[in-house]
């Protein structure tokens, strides 16, 4: 997997609206589908994303996309969440042994979704109920647990987890692990249920 750094282009979805729609994309690394269902085409091959799901994008070959309900989706590219200036990413929420910037709140999309950069020393265990997340690797190494199985995810990998698995985040560092959450629908705390160790 390239482990190239990455960023947001811009923190409001693009938006397809019309039946049919296209556009052409060749730059990007990571799409998740925020809302509608949307098909990728490239000169091989055609795949349908649904709402929640991310596709990685090679960023050698162009890309179509066209949705027929007008999906809205994220793309990522470059270096952006790097910076750790609090005025970028709103006001730090400090936590037990991990920090979130809130980038985006689920108020300003119905519910539909959520993003948010999340500062990792040890996060504690956990599951979501009706929540999907994405975790894409900012800065750092991460280890994450997910139902008993244990991994280590480097800068630029990603892990989608399900609503009902089991999961708990640690840097692999002395310094915390930096990884950007999608949540689908939006994070709420009342959808967070810990788990005892």
């Amino acid at each position: 997997m390239n482990t190239k750094q990455f960023a947001i282009r811009s923190l409001i979805p693009r938006d397809l609206r019309t039946s049919g729609a296209s556009v052409l994309l060749d730059v990007d690394r990571f799409l998740v589908v925020v809302d509608g269902v949307l098909q990728i085409i490239d000169k091989e091959k055609s795949l349908v994303f649904q709402s929640g799901e991310l596709a990685c994008i090679d960023m050698e070959i162009s890309h179509t996309f066209e949705s027929e309900d007008g999906a809205k989706f994220l793309t990522f590219s470059s270096d952006f969440f790097l910076a750790n200036e609090e005025g970028i990413w709103g006001p730090k929420i400090a936590l037990q042994n991990y920090d979130v910037y809130e980038i985006v709140q689920g108020h300003d999309t119905q519910g539909k979704w959520s993003a948010a950069l999340i500062d990792i020393g040890d996060s504690p265990k956990h599951f979501h109920l009706v929540e999907k997340e994405h975790f894409i690797v900012v800065r750092g190494n991460l280890h994450i647990e997910v139902d008993g199985i244990h991994q280590e995810l480097n800068v630029g990998e990603h892990i989608s987890i399900s609503p009902g698995q089991i999961h708990k985040l640690t840097s692999t560092g002395q310094d915390p692990v930096r990884v950007l959450c999608l949540s689908i629908p939006a994070f709420t705390p009342q959808d967070m249920f810990l788990v005892e160790e």
